[in-house]
């Protein structure tokens, strides 16, 4: 039954091509850019005072992604939330997209981009963990 669902379905998805050649009935807009995703684990860690940590990256997101969003959560090993910095590489240095912000969940388009722990201003080490999930 399952099976026989199956055929009736594929079957039912090339009807808008019918009495058609394939080029004719072709448009680029019918296809969906293909975007995948990489979530996870930020490992435990430790940002020391006044240290500037990529805790992720640097990576790639394509143009096929540029309406994804980029997620970040990290913590501190007692479970309170810390801000992360996100920076995009403009080819000769890193620009801030989003400067400490708690959990940032955005859009961003293509380009180069890591995530950072921003510890300069704290007199003390933060030990931290996290998950993240990026469009490449």
């Amino acid at each position: 039954m399952r099976n026989t669902l199956l055929a009736i379905m594929a079957l039912a998805s090339l009807l808008p091509y019918a009495n058609t050649s394939f080029a004719e009935g072709f448009s680029p807009k019918q296809v969906q850019a293909f975007c995948s995703r990489k979530r996870q684990d930020i490992p435990l860690g430790t940002a020391m005072p006044g240290e500037y940590k990529v805790i992720y990256g640097p990576y790639r997101s394509s143009a096929n992604c540029g309406v994804t969003l980029h997620m970040f959560d990290l913590r501190m090993r007692s479970g309170g939330r810390w801000p992360v910095t996100l920076e995009r590489f403009n080819g000769t240095s890193w620009t801030r997209v989003i400067d400490k912000k708690l959990d940032p969940r955005e859009k961003f388009g293509p380009g180069t981009y890591r995530a950072v722990l921003d510890n300069r201003d704290n007199p003390e080490a933060v030990p931290y963990k996290g998950i993240y999930s990026v469009p490449l």
